[in-house]
C-alpha cells in the first residue's frame, strides 16, 4: 500500500464556508485519517457476518451505497464542482 499523504500532495487546500474543525490536526494527519475511515467502514461491515442474525445481502447493499456516495457520482463529484467554482479548474 503507497503512502496516503503522497497521492494527495498536490491538491491544493481551498476555502471552505464552514470553518468548523477543517485543518485542524494538519494535511498529513487528516489524510491519513481520510484514506483510513473508509476501509475500516468496509472492515467493520464484513465483521458483521458473523452474527447469524445480520442478513449478508443487506452488508453488501450498505457497501454499494458507501461505494456509490464516496464515489465519482459522490464526494469525489461535488469536490470536483467545488474547485470549478471556486478555482475555474478543469482536468
Amino acid at each position: 500500500m503507497g503512502r496516503p499523504s503522497s497521492r494527495h500532495e498536490g491538491v491544493r487546500p481551498y476555502p471552505r464556508p464552514n470553518k468548523t474543525g477543517y485543518h485542524a490536526f494538519g494535511p498529513k494527519i487528516e489524510l491519513l485519517t481520510r484514506d483510513g475511515i473508509l476501509p475500516f467502514g468496509y472492515e467493520l461491515l464484513a465483521g458483521l457476518e458473523d452474527d447469524a442474525t445480520i442478513n449478508p445481502e443487506r452488508i453488501l447493499s450498505a457497501i454499494q451505497e458507501i461505494s456509490h456516495a464516496m464515489g465519482s457520482q459522490g464526494m469525489v463529484e461535488g469536490r470536483y464542482k467545488e474547485m470549478i467554482d471556486l478555482y475555474g479548474i478543469r482536468w
